[in-house]
């Protein structure tokens, strides 16, 4: 088979192509997608700054890490000012929010999974304080990847994950009704709250 045969067909492909890309970067026109394009970023990077950037690439979902450790440095004592400044450069773009609640905290359990009485019930408080003070502005998620050893700080533990997320579920719902939230229960039931 010669290369023209190869070539040929794709040319007009390559057309469009090579005509399109450079109006679109001469225009500065943002890439038009589904509002269900986003990406998933981390909160130490400055990824705040970058929201005209992820507009223009037509990202329309953030989903961020709340880590609880970070969240709450002091028992019942909650800073959020981090996730504000996300929240508030990301909504005048547009930009919606999936905040994952998750990870240990030092304060309870020793940083790992709550599987106590006392952790689920630190981790259910954390979740309403954080739905009470984002509401109505960020959709939830509890924990990211229970089923990763990583994530979950230890062999998974299905039994493990539901206690807390059900707390933590009750009280976000408590204090953000109106709101999405997504966990990997409410997937494996097809019970998921639209976002």
């Amino acid at each position: 088979m010669s290369r023209n045969v190869v070539i040929r067909p794709a040319l007009p492909f390559l057309a469009i192509l090579l005509t399109a890309v450079p109006v679109i970067l001469l225009t500065g026109a943002p890439a038009r997608t589904s509002n269900d394009f986003g990406v998933t970023i981390e909160f130490y990077r400055d990824a705040d700054k970058q929201a005209e950037m992820m507009v223009a690439a037509g990202i329309r979902w953030v989903r961020i890490d709340l880590a609880w450790s970070a969240a709450e440095p002091e028992a019942g004592r909650y800073d959020f000012r981090t996730w504000d400044r996300f929240l508030d450069s990301f909504e005048p773009h547009g930009i919606r929010v999936l905040l994952i609640l998750d990870y240990g905290n030092r304060l309870y359990e020793d940083g790992l999974p709550p599987s106590t009485a006392s952790g689920r019930a630190g981790f259910a408080a954390f979740g309403g304080a954080a739905a009470r003070h984002f509401r109505g502005r960020a959709a939830w998620e509890i924990w990211n990847e229970p089923n990763v050893p990583r994530f979950w700080a230890g062999t998974p533990d299905p039994a493990g994950y539901v206690a807390p997320s059900r707390a933590a579920e009750a009280e976000i719902r408590r204090e953000d009704p109106g709101h999405g939230f997504w966990d990997p229960r409410s997937v494996a039931t097809r019970s998921t709250s639209r976002i």
